[in-house]
């Protein structure tokens, strides 16, 4: 029965929007049953926590990328691939931390926002 009310909720809310929503909420608070706290308790709850989640990934997966492409850089100019950028390949610290490749990662993200902030 919670099942069949939860699948309910979830397809006028996908149908019709966030007012109807509304209005089914404050209808099911008029008239409280146990299932109808339940699914209500389910949707306030899951929010907060599907947001942090979300930003969690994002932010996980954007400082994943930062250093591996730093740590791979700092590799290829370690082994000389190319010539002229050896000082990219220093490593600093005991963990051989790529502090210039860091920095030129920076510069170059910071370049691609700055050309997207343009208003065309």
């Amino acid at each position: 029965m919670l099942f069949s009310l939860q699948s309910q909720v979830m397809q006028l809310m996908s149908a019709v929007g966030t007012k109807l929503m509304c209005i089914l909420i404050f209808n099911l608070l008029l008239h409280p049953s146990n299932e109808a706290i339940l699914v209500i308790m389910r949707f306030i709850l899951a929010g907060p926590i599907i947001y942090a989640g979300c930003f969690a990934a994002t932010l996980s997966s954007a400082l994943s990328c930062m250093v591996s492409g730093a740590k791979t850089f700092q590799a290829l100019c370690k082994d000389e691939v190319y010539p002229y950028l050896t000082r990219f390949g220093i490593g600093y610290t005991d963990a051989d931390a790529p502090y210039w490749s860091y920095a030129l990662g920076f510069l170059i993200a910071l370049v691609f926002i700055l050309i997207g902030m343009r208003e065309v």
